[in-house]
């Protein structure tokens, strides 16, 4: 089981996995972080830290806690369990776009399309030439 959660961030389209078969919360991000984008890491991105009045929490980490709160709150009964708790990691080997393509939309697309919880992987090729 699943909950896919598209992400619009600073014009940046990305796809947050809440993944309940291997408990995690993966993130499936376009952007070729590392030397082709000067040493930049997802989590500068993803992990920016809010402050939320006595304390910092990571961005990534307040929406999917938000996100826990309402299907909690609105399902208490139900069957979901609670992802708070659950750590948010980039997902290995996350197909990648061009270096200032602004593609993101169509690979969150075919992310969508081609995820599989049960291994927590893309089972597809998705090329960053023809998609």
């Amino acid at each position: 089981m699943q909950i896919m959660v598209l992400m619009l961030r600073a014009g940046h389209w990305t796809l947050y996995v809440v993944n309940f078969q291997i408990g995690r919360i993966h993130v499936l991000d376009s952007n070729p972080y590392g030397p082709e984008m000067g040493g930049t890491i997802w989590k500068n991105y993803h992990c920016i830290p809010m402050d939320m009045g006595d304390r910092k929490v990571s961005w990534a980490r307040l929406i999917m806690s938000r996100l826990n709160l309402a299907i909690q709150n609105a399902r208490p009964r139900s069957a979901l369990p609670a992802f708070l708790k659950y750590p948010i990691e980039l997902m290995n080997n996350c197909p990648t776009m061009k270096l200032g393509s602004n593609d993101c939309g169509f690979f969150v697309m075919r992310y969508m399309q081609h995820y599989d919880y049960m291994d927590g992987a893309i089972n597809a090729v998705i090329d960053s030439v023809r998609n």
